[in-house]
């Protein structure tokens, strides 16, 4: 291998490094919008039970008032107590969609984060494969090296004997 090679194969190798990195940051990144989901739904469920609770505390006032009021009165809070069953049945519904669509949020993040481990496990993979293969390519590189400097030495060696036979054969 020569030296351009290598230096291409620690390019890759620094490029897979980051690209690791870079997956491992989007999983960081969706992990917290889960939690942020989860933190949503959580106040959705609260605002829900707070909502029943006032519900509940309004169809005790009508069941009050109408022992104690008139007709009409009973017929104003009849209307409020549908219109405040109308409110629980409207946000329970809306409670149930969000956490239908939060599931599927979280399935599909799921998915693509056990998809971008598994593309981090091949890089990284990848990495070592190519961190092998560049210590191999320094070895190679190294003994060639050494080859190449003992062939100079043998060269100059072979030059300076031509040389003396050179110089003797023009004396004799």
């Amino acid at each position: 291998m020569n030296a351009q090679a290598l230096k291409k194969f620690v390019d890759e190798n620094q490029k897979l490094a980051k690209e690791c990195e870079n997956l491992l940051s989007q999983c960081r990144r969706w992990e917290n919008e889960c939690s942020l989901y989860d933190h949503d739904r959580e106040a959705l469920m609260d605002f829900a039970n707070e909502a029943d609770e006032r519900a509940k505390e309004a169809e005790m006032l009508l069941f009050n008032s109408l022992l104690t009021s008139s007709s009409s009165e009973n017929s104003e809070l009849l209307l409020v107590n549908k219109e405040l069953n109308n409110n629980i049945i409207e946000v329970q519904k809306g409670q149930e969609f969000a956490m239908v669509q939060h599931a599927e949020e979280c399935r599909l993040a799921e998915e693509r984060i056990q998809i971008l481990e598994s593309e981090a496990e091949s890089n990284l993979s990848r990495k070592s494969e190519l961190e092998l293969l560049v210590s191999k390519s320094e070895e190679k590189i190294n003994a060639l090296s050494e080859s190449a400097r003992l062939s100079d030495t043998k060269m100059q060696d072979l030059i300076l004997k031509f040389t003396a036979l050179e110089s003797e054969r023009k004396i004799f």
